[in-house]
């Protein structure tokens, strides 16, 4: 019985070798089918990449005075305003792509006074005046990879400092006013009939006006790393004959996967049933008695008994042995007394019993 069930496992082993190669080659099948009768493919494919940086430096001219003996004051510094000339300003802007394209760009820098009413409204500008200090102009570039823009300003700070102050003596209030610089660029440049790429930085400048002293705020887009991509389809032909073939392997996959599943099945119960059966000759041999054929038993009453264990019990109390009859498919436990046939049977189709 013990050879039979480890035969039963080599075959187990066996058959579930064949099921993984089985089910691997209907994956194959399935997909090689599915992208014949779907020939479309497609990706994304990185057409071009880009960056841009912007700068800005400045540097504070003084007015003679009798204190400060450099008339040029390093950035990023509290200054006095009364003694404040002029603000120059440096502003500079890098794009780089990684192919040669056509471009369009565009600059401007605009100055604008605002005086804002001290006050907790939400909307509190009284007034503002725009300056064109770098009127919008447009370029164009062709075959190139990068654009490269230097820009040099002056800002005379004590005429927008006069101009507010004008305005807050007409009208008495208690104005807070300060210039705005603001430096657009825009980049446009065409990689394809539908992908182009479009760039936009922001510089933004503050100075505080009418206040002893001053700090010039400001405000760089940075650096910009971005990607431009597109889709790309491939169609792939695939001839009648080989769908054909797809699918024919598909179907014969298929039918053999379904055929192992029903051998392992079978394989599997059958190992349960020799496993319960070992399990009984080896733990209650000593009370088992093997016989060719099951004795006749017609004139005695007929009991089936649902475990083993009650079989047990049975031959304890009646001090008479199990019987047992093999056969392919199933072995029958009888004990027999001068009334009573008693049987139990263990089927090849039976799930595990309970243990004992």
């Amino acid at each position: 019985m013990k050879k039979k069930r480890v035969k039963n496992w080599v075959k187990v082993l066996v058959y579930s070798f064949l099921l993984f190669f089985t089910s691997v080659f209907i994956i194959v099948s399935a997909s090689l089918l599915y992208r014949s009768l779907n020939p479309e493919a497609h990706k994304d494919n990185l057409l071009v990449s880009y960056n841009s940086e912007d700068n800005i430096s400045y540097k504070i001219k003084t007015k003679e005075n009798s204190f400060y003996s450099d008339s040029d004051m390093n950035m990023n510094k509290q200054y006095i305003s009364a003694i404040i000339d002029k603000i120059i300003f440096d502003v500079s802007y890098e794009y780089n792509a990684s192919k040669l394209l056509d471009y369009e760009y565009d600059y401007s820098i605009v100055a604008t006074l605002i005086g804002d009413y001290k006050s907790q409204a939400i909307n509190s500008e009284l007034w503002n005046e725009e300056f064109i200090i770098e009127p919008k102009n447009t370029y164009k570039v062709n075959n190139e990879n990068s654009i490269l823009i230097n820009k040099t300003f002056e800002i005379d700070y004590q005429t927008y400092n006069s101009i507010m102050a004008n305005f807050q003596k007409e009208f008495n209030l208690d104005v807070d006013a300060y210039l705005k610089i603001a430096i657009d660029i825009n980049v446009k440049s065409t990689t394809s009939d539908i992908n182009q790429i479009e760039t936009y930085d922001d510089i933004d400048i503050t100075i505080p006006l009418l206040k002893d002293t001053t700090y010039v705020k400001y405000e760089k887009t940075g650096v910009i790393n971005d990607n431009v991509w597109t889709v790309v389809t491939n169609e792939e032909h695939t001839n009648t004959l080989f769908k054909l073939m797809y699918g024919f392997g598909l179907l014969v996959g298929i039918i053999l996967d379904v055929i192992l599943m029903v051998l392992l099945l079978n394989l599997t119960t059958k190992d349960r049933y020799f496993y319960e059966i070992n399990k009984i000759f080896k733990k209650y041999d000593k009370v088992l008695a093997n016989v060719e054929t099951i004795p006749r038993h017609d004139n005695l009453i007929y009991i089936r008994i649902t475990n083993f264990k009650d079989m047990l019990d049975i031959s304890k109390e009646m001090h008479v042995p199990i019987l047992y009859c093999e056969s392919k498919n199933k072995v029958d436990f009888v004990i027999l007394t001068d009334v009573y046939f008693y049987i139990y049977t263990i089927k090849r189709d039976i799930n595990i019993r309970e243990k004992m």
